[in-house]
């Protein structure tokens, strides 16, 4: 055996969003003298694995729910209406629970004949705490918190508190969220340290610039006037309600900027829907996932963020990196923090179509303004650095 440490990293996917970036920026950049890593990802979702190939040749990646039995879960997870329908729901969650924990146990069983001992365990999405973490047997035990804790009742908030427990340190992503835990479990206190997710900026410059891959269709939609959101396409975390609201109230007192929509998800159609039923289809464009958004933020008026609820929107730093004008909601955690207070974006009250409209409108008609926001969300992004955070990183690793 090397005298690397053995470090095992767990999460839900390779598909596009911020937290499956962060962790391909964060074992892409430490140190491989220094450890032996492997991936653990619940769900292989095939051709919609698109970070798969990012990923360094010497980390074995293992899968644990094969493609067919994830498509087939969230085909029945989507109707659910009928008996028939809950009943097949039901047996593919039972089954979906049973070969989780099999292939898990059998994924660190091979880890460990190949590397020894696992020294670090990290749980990267929360998602071992309510399956499998008890089996788990490595020397430490961490997990990385993504979210906020608002939307916990009282009920989820004791679960997870029990949950938690079980690892020796948790990760939080921001000062708030790092607060929110504490007055929530504030037995856990000693076990928290802070650490910014590593934002590979100089990469995002780069392929801000990358224009390979575009088709002619959207090259014609980058030289349009748009502005830009880039999120899983959840109808109710990110609220897309907000957004249209707020976007069909700023047209009717003459914004003409159109409004694309990067991303997916199980929320597609609802909010397509939406789109349609405000007969705004020819304003408002889904343009499905972009492996590389960054383009696309390059080219944007200005930078949207509607959500209900956050961990720690990297993709706020990725826009200001771009130097996007941004406006995003006052959710827990993250804008705030992000945004300096409003010093350097625009801040609207969670679910405030009208106050969003208003600020669209600003954007639009004050460029002055707009560009003093450029400015500084460029001046901004030092703070999240992708050197300054693997520090603190292989600093945790090694404690």
């Amino acid at each position: 055996m090397s005298n690397r440490k053995n470090i095992v990293f767990r999460t839900g996917s390779l598909g596009i969003g911020g937290t499956e970036r962060i962790l391909v920026n964060l074992i892409k950049h430490l140190n491989h003298g220094k450890y032996n890593i492997s991936l653990i990802i619940d769900n292989d979702l095939c051709e919609e694995n698109i970070f798969k190939n990012e990923i360094p040749y010497y980390i074995k990646i293992y899968f644990l729910r094969p493609y067919n039995l994830v498509k087939k879960f969230h085909y029945f997870n989507s109707i659910k209406r009928n008996f028939y329908q809950k009943f097949m729901y039901n047996y593919y969650m039972t089954k979906r629970r049973l070969i989780t924990k099999k292939n898990m146990l059998i994924s660190l069983e091979k880890i460990i004949e190949k590397y020894g001992d696992i020294d670090v365990f990290i749980d990267f999405n929360n998602g071992a705490t309510r399956r499998f973490i008890d089996e788990v047997n490595a020397k430490k035990k961490i997990i990385w918190m993504h979210n906020s804790l608002t939307m916990f009742s009282e009920i989820d908030l004791k679960k997870f508190e029990k949950k938690i427990s079980k690892y020796d340190i948790i990760v939080s992503i921001c000062e708030e969220m790092e607060k929110e835990i504490i007055y929530h479990f504030p037995n856990m206190k000693d076990k928290i340290i802070r650490i910014y997710n590593p934002i590979y900026i100089d990469e995002i410059k780069e392929m801000s610039y990358n224009s390979e891959g575009l088709s002619a269709e959207e090259i014609k939609l980058m030289t349009k006037k748009y502005i830009l959101m880039v999120s899983r396409i959840d109808i109710g975390q990110k609220d897309f309600g907000t957004l249209i609201n707020g976007y069909k109230l700023a047209k009717e007192k003459g914004f003409s900027y159109k409004l694309y929509l990067i991303g997916s998800g199980e929320g597609k159609p609802r909010v397509q829907k939406m789109i349609d039923n405000e007969n705004l289809q020819d304003h408002i464009l889904m343009l499905g996932s972009k492996k590389n958004p960054f383009i696309w933020m390059k080219n944007a008026e200005f930078f949207i963020l509607s959500s209900k609820e956050e961990g720690f929107p990297t993709v706020l730093i990725e826009a200001m990196a771009l130097k996007n004008a941004i406006i995003a909601s006052k959710c827990k955690t993250g804008p705030t923090e992000i945004l300096c207070d409003g010093e350097c974006g625009i801040l609207f009250d969670v679910g405030d179509y009208n106050t969003l409209s208003i600020e669209m409108l600003r954007l639009y008609t004050d460029k002055k303004y707009k560009e003093e926001l450029e400015i500084k969300s460029l001046n901004r992004i030092d703070e999240f650095s992708l050197e300054k955070s693997i520090i603190e990183i292989e600093k945790l690793l090694n404690i």
